[in-house]
Parts: C-alpha cells; structure tokens; sequence
C-alpha cells in the first residue's frame, strides 16, 4: 500500500476508536449516576470522571494507576480495620455489661 495511504488508514482507526472510547465514557458516566445515592452524581460529572481517569492512564501510564491503587487500599485496609477494632471492642464491652447497652428510645 506504501507509506501515505497507511497513514489513512491510521488515521480512520484513530477516529473509530475515539467514538468508542465516546461510547464508553457515556456508559461509564450513566453507570456511576445510577450507582450514586439519591442520584447525587450527574451523568455529566460521571462522564467527566471517567474522561479524567482515562486521561490520566494513557497520559501517564497503567503503572501510575497501580501504584495509586495499591496507596488507597492500604490506606482503607487500615482504616477497616481500625473500625472493625472498634466494633469488636464495644461488643465485647456490651456482652461483658449489658446493663450498658442503650435501649432504642419509643
């Protein structure tokens, strides 16, 4: 085919692959809509998470989003686990002193 009408063809793939990756995005933005509580998140902001986050991975690479997701599931690894320290710890303590457990008011 030689070097000029390759460049078309690249250029026609680039365009198909931009509407799907358009494609996607809307998807993604109505699915965090759907996800959102009380409909707090709007398929706009949805679709613009989604546009910043693909950004950011082919920008700066799959290693930087593994690296960010293993620093914040660290972090809520110890933050789960704390609470869940906390949990167990009131438990114990109301089935040690029942007369400490609030009753529901009526």
């Amino acid at each position: 085919m030689g070097w000029w009408p390759t460049k078309l063809c690249v250029l026609l793939n680039l365009v198909i692959l931009l509407g799907y990756s358009m494609i996607d995005a809307v998807v993604a933005g109505q699915m965090l809509s759907a996800v959102s509580p009380d409909g707090s998140l709007t398929v706009v902001v949805g679709i613009i998470i989604v546009a910043v986050i693909t950004w950011v991975v082919t920008t700066f690479g799959i290693r930087v989003f593994h690296y960010y997701e293993r620093l914040v599931s660290w972090v809520f690894g110890k933050l789960n686990a704390d609470v869940a320290k906390i949990r167990l710890a009131s438990t114990i303590r109301g089935a040690i002193h029942p007369r400490r457990i609030s009753r529901p008011k009526v």
